[in-house]
């Protein structure tokens, strides 16, 4: 039995990649794919020989190989979107005034049922009930910019 195993010894390589590869869809992050990527290049080499004192240093060098690989290579091709934040995602939002804003002073607006202090990038007095579009975060204060006005 030992002789069949260490026999087919490339064999119980390419299997456990296989198998690692395959688990990698259900497992998010690009994880195990390096790790079973790497049993699979081992299992090329455990085809001419049989020294374990060749094939784990040969394992390990795949597997950081296969790590960098997968990383620099693959995670391109996800093309993923970038996670907006709450204040990435206010950038672009209307917004109403609820307390006027004259110009070069602090009112503020209503957003998303929240209140946010605003300073108004317009020279002139932005009435309570004027539509608005918030145009940057600063901090805990929103910048602020009317619908109708052009910057």
């Amino acid at each position: 039995m030992v002789m069949m195993l260490q026999d087919n010894l490339w064999l119980q390589f390419l299997a456990v990649g296989l198998v690692l590869v395959l688990a990698e869809a259900v497992v998010p992050g690009f994880v195990i794919l390096p790790i079973g990527l790497g049993f699979i290049i081992t299992a090329g080499a455990a085809a001419f020989t049989n020294n374990l004192f060749i094939l784990v240093p040969i394992l390990i060098v795949a597997q950081f190989a296969a790590f960098f690989f997968v990383r620099k290579y693959l995670k391109e091709f996800a093309h993923l979107p970038r996670a907006r934040t709450t204040a990435d995602g206010m950038i672009g939002a209307e917004a109403s005034v609820i307390e006027p804003i004259a110009p070069g002073k602090t009112g503020y607006v209503k957003l998303y049922g929240d209140t946010w202090q605003a300073r108004s990038y317009s020279e002139r007095e932005l009435r309570v009930g004027t539509l608005v579009t918030i145009t940057k975060m600063d901090g805990n204060k929103v910048w602020v910019q009317p619908l109708n006005e052009e910057t």
